[in-house]
């Protein structure tokens, strides 16, 4: 079993304290006070600009592009727009009174900064309040991977430390050849702890998809997990309506169909990944066609279609894993939210089984535990 040498050690956590300076030097690593739209259009005037999901990215030259400006898309059909953003404006603003008054010296805070994309403040349109976008930083370096000769670079998301035939982090692996169970549940044990994280600062996720999550030191033999798109200011009540039939690679289809989103929800899709992760299958119905707005409408039983593929590997996990733990990750794919057990709840038997598969290790030195 590969431990970390002194090296990896070192190299590991001078870069979470490398992500951790990208917020500030001093305290406070992240400000509640808004910045204005208006401010931040002179600052992209110059700046690259990538497409998001959700909008655009503009990074900022000044900060070597190491800082970024992810302005929403507009939504000029919806009445209920400028309250609906006015409302997430104030729940972002909220989990940044927290993560403002966190000691950078606490590793907690550490750790926390190397898990979530926390924005460093976030902008708004001055005449009514709205949220407008968010002033973040890009991902650590940890989040990518060289190849064609360290020419190119690309960044590696949570799809490929799911297949079992990806050659990219490992160009040396066999076709059929799975990542270790020490690198699965180390993954997972990051990933579920980051959205338990997002959860305590009263904001779910609502789109645990590949593309937004990534993998940091994904060569190593224990990578970690960094979640993008975290703080976009859905709320943990209410149900985040505004959403409606939203739904990317993976998702949770009592959500999709009732247009509720909550904490229920990041905890499905995170039942989701643990399974096909921990059992090394390609998620074959990830390549599947999404159901329609038809099938939505309708009710149709193909929303259900990947649900079931899920129930249906559970024989798998109930050989694997440990009584207690299997019948947790049933009752986090239960159709009713009601029934799932909280991230925090999640996290525990997650983190409870990595500990007792990694104990006597070496790598348990606090990276990430």
């Amino acid at each position: 079993m590969q431990n970390y040498n002194n090296y990896e050690y070192l190299g590991r956590h001078s870069e979470m304290a490398e992500t951790l300076n990208r917020y500030s030097h001093s305290q406070p690593l992240v400000v509640s006070t808004p910045i204005s739209i208006n401010k931040v259009q002179l600052d992209i005037k110059n700046a690259r600009k990538m497409s998001g999901g959700q909008g655009k990215v503009f990074l900022l030259k000044q900060y070597k592009e190491q800082i970024c400006v992810k302005l929403f898309d507009l939504d000029e059909t919806d009445k209920t727009y400028p309250y609906i953003m006015k409302k997430r404006a104030k729940n972002v603003q909220n989990a940044l009174q927290i993560l403002a008054n966190m000691s950078r010296v606490d590793s907690k805070t550490v750790l926390l900064f190397n898990q979530l994309n926390i924005p460093r403040c976030y902008i708004e349109d001055p005449e009514d309040g709205k949220l407008r976008g968010l002033l973040i930083p890009t991902a650590p370096r940890s989040c990518y991977k060289s190849f064609n000769n360290f020419t190119e670079k690309q960044c590696v998301t949570l799809n490929y430390i799911v297949s079992r035939n990806d050659r990219f982090i490992n160009p040396n692996r066999e076709p059929n050849d799975q990542l270790t169970e020490i690198a699965k549940w180390s993954f997972l044990d990051s990933l579920c702890q980051a959205i338990n994280s997002l959860h305590a600062l009263h904001l779910i996720h609502a789109d645990i998809s590949s593309s937004n999550v990534f993998v940091r030191w994904a060569d190593s033999s224990t990578p970690k997990a960094y979640v993008i798109d975290a703080f976009n200011g859905y709320s943990d009540v209410g149900g985040n309506k505004e959403l409606k039939h939203m739904f990317s690679d993976v998702y949770c289809p009592t959500s999709v169909l009732r247009c509720e989103y909550t904490p229920a929800t990041d905890v499905y899709c995170l039942a989701w990944w643990i399974i096909h992760i921990v059992f090394g299958m390609d998620p074959e119905p990830i390549r599947e066609a999404r159901p329609g707005i038809r099938a939505l409408k309708a009710k149709s039983s193909v929303v259900f279609s990947r649900h079931n593929y899920v129930v249906s590997n559970f024989p798998k996990a109930r050989r694997a894993l440990p009584s207690n733990f299997f019948y947790t990750l049933l009752d986090c794919i239960h159709q009713d939210p009601e029934k799932r057990p909280t991230s925090g709840e999640l996290f525990a038997v997650v983190h409870d089984y990595w500990m007792n598969l990694s104990e006597g290790d070496e790598y348990k030195m606090n990276i990430h535990d």
